[in-house]
C-alpha cells in the first residue's frame, strides 16, 4: 500500500467504563467519489486483491462489495474522525493494531482528498498493540530498548517499536 491508497475497510469500538458505546465496521465505497480514477481503482483493486491471494490471504473487500455495500467515503470517514475527537476529548486511548505506522500515515491522505479536516490525535493517547507486541519481543531478548524512554509519547515510543521490529527482522 501506498500513501495515495484509500481506506476500503474503517471499523471501531468505543468502551467507555466497561460498556460498548459505538460500534461499527464500514466498506467504504470509493466508485461513489467523483474525483477518484476509477481505472486507478479497479487496477488497485485487482492488485490489492492479487497480492492477498498469493499470500494465501482473502482480502475483505471486493470491488463488488466496495460498490454494493459501501458508504460514501466523506459520510465515513467525517464518523471516524467525530469518533477520534471524541477519543481525544474524554482522553480515552486509541488503540489499533499498526495505527501508528499504517492507519495514521494513511487516512490524513484519504481525508484531505476529500476536504476533510483530520483530527488532533495526543499522542500519550495511542496504544499500537503490533508497536507493544515488538517492545516485548526486544524485552525478553534482555533489550532495554524495548522499554519507552523518559518522557517519550506513547505515539512515538510505538513508532520507535515497530520500527525496530521491522530493523529486527532484516
Amino acid at each position: 500500500f501506498g500513501l495515495d491508497d484509500v481506506p476500503t475497510q474503517i471499523g471501531w469500538i468505543i468502551v467507555d467504563n466497561g460498556q460498548i458505546v459505538d460500534q461499527r465496521e464500514v466498506v467504504l465505497n470509493w466508485y461513489s467519489v467523483e474525483s477518484i480514477d476509477k481505472q486507478w481503482l479497479d487496477n488497485r483493486m485487482i492488485n490489492v486483491l492479487a497480492a492477498f491471494e498469493n499470500l494465501g490471504l482473502i482480502y475483505p473487500v471486493t470491488v463488488e462489495s466496495m460498490k454494493g455495500k459501501g458508504f460514501p467515503p466523506a459520510d465515513v470517514l467525517a464518523a471516524f474522525g467525530s469518533v477520534i475527537q471524541q477519543c481525544t476529548d474524554n482522553r480515552w486511548p486509541l488503540v489499533g493494531h499498526n495505527i501508528v505506522r499504517f492507519d495514521l500515515t494513511r487516512l490524513p491522505k484519504s481525508f484531505e482528498r476529500l476536504s476533510l479536516p483530520f483530527p488532533r490525535i495526543d499522542q500519550n493517547l495511542l496504544f499500537d498493540t503490533q508497536g507493544a507486541d515488538a517492545g516485548q519481543q526486544l524485552l525478553r531478548r534482555g533489550d532495554s530498548k524495548g522499554f519507552p524512554m523518559p518522557g517519550e509519547p506513547a505515539g512515538d515510543y510505538f513508532a520507535r517499536m515497530c520500527t525496530a521490529r521491522v530493523e529486527n527482522k532484516s
